[in-house]
């Protein structure tokens, strides 16, 4: 296990094959472009799970910047649960998939977030793009 104390140390770290990073007990001002930013220069990354609590739309869009750039990515496991993700950032984080064109095993947990049925549509369709898929565990829960 690495502990670092800003994102930027990660790029130390730029030629990992797997990462598991849980940014849910960081500070809530994080800045998860930078994230997407050091995200994106980690091409070896064939396994990455990420949990995070905290984040929004632009929280997305970062994520979204990073994981489009990972060409080698095989399993992703995003763990973005009790979020402020509504329509825009769920959009966003979906265009991503659009680059994963390796990724076999999806797990994805948005569950509690603040999107509706319409940003769900486009999930499906970034899903859809997923052509090596084999395997989805997708958690769409809301609060009642």
């Amino acid at each position: 296990m690495i502990e670092i104390d800003k994102i930027e140390d990660l790029l130390d770290y730029k030629n990992l094959e797997t990462l598991h990073i849980d940014l849910s007990l960081a500070d809530k001002d994080i800045n998860l472009s930078n994230f997407g930013s050091v995200l994106s220069t980690m091409t070896n990354l064939s396994n990455l799970k990420v949990d995070q609590w905290n984040i929004g739309d632009n929280g997305a869009n970062g994520l979204k910047t990073g994981l489009s750039r990972l060409n080698n990515l095989k399993k992703l496991n995003l763990r973005l649960y009790y979020n402020l993700i509504v329509e825009k950032g769920l959009i966003s984080l979906s265009m991503a998939f659009t680059n994963l064109t390796k990724l076999k095993i999806l797990d994805l947990n948005l569950s509690f977030n603040k999107f509706n049925i319409l940003a769900i549509s486009h999930l499906a369709l970034g899903l859809a793009k997923l052509s090596s898929l084999q395997t989805l565990n997708l958690i769409l829960r809301k609060i009642l």
